[in-house]
């Protein structure tokens, strides 16, 4: 009985050992990549090149392609979603929690029907204004509402105001175009105060 002494190669074999595992590799991405994409394909290398156009290859001329909901994205995807506002299951919506801000007031955030957020902010004893909402519109721009003491509304869209609570009383009015904030006789008539 003869015994086969042949000296093993290690580093040979390492190598063969190595392009057999990439090989593998290479192969199993290429068939998972292979299987991941469409069956539309075999769909229709299946059926008849003379035949009538299936179902899915018609185009409906009536749908409107902004009825189609788009997957997660920008902030414009996520308003087209309409995200509505939780509520209890009474039905009604959540009641706002307002905190504490500087110059005598109070800020809540909370949001709309449409998905977008709201900011409130309400002036205790401010000569001219009595409440701001703020509602975004992007990443940067914010429609204001501003009402005033003498009982008018001001609609105004900026870019200045990236957190409602930390912009001065001042800043809101000049955003307005209102000129300062003004506690003289002059002031007080112009916000209704007499």
């Amino acid at each position: 009985m003869g015994i086969c002494k042949v000296k093993f190669d290690h580093k040979k074999f390492t190598r063969i050992l190595r392009a057999a595992f990439g090989t593998f590799v290479l192969s199993v991405g290429i068939i998972g990549f292979g299987c991941s994409g469409s069956t539309d394909g075999l769909k229709n290398s299946s059926t008849d090149s003379k035949s009538s156009p299936s179902t899915s290859e018609i185009v409906n001329s009536n749908v409107l392609t902004s009825n189609i909901i788009p997957s997660r994205g920008s902030l414009q995807e996520r308003k087209e979603r309409k995200r509505r506002i939780i509520t209890e299951p009474s039905g009604k919506p959540i009641p706002l929690i307002y905190k504490k801000a500087a110059e005598n007031s109070e800020i809540a955030v909370t949001m709309n029907d449409d998905g977008s957020v709201l900011e409130i902010r309400v002036f205790r004893d401010h000569p001219m204004l009595i409440k701001v909402e703020a509602t975004r519109l992007g990443e940067k721009d914010k429609a204001l509402k501003i009402y005033l003491q003498n009982g008018k509304t001001l609609d105004v869209k900026t870019d200045r105001v990236p957190n409602l609570g930390l912009v001065s009383s001042s800043e809101i009015l000049q955003i307005a175009g209102i000129n300062g904030q003004s506690k003289t006789a002059e002031g007080r008539r112009m916000a209704g105060q007499r």
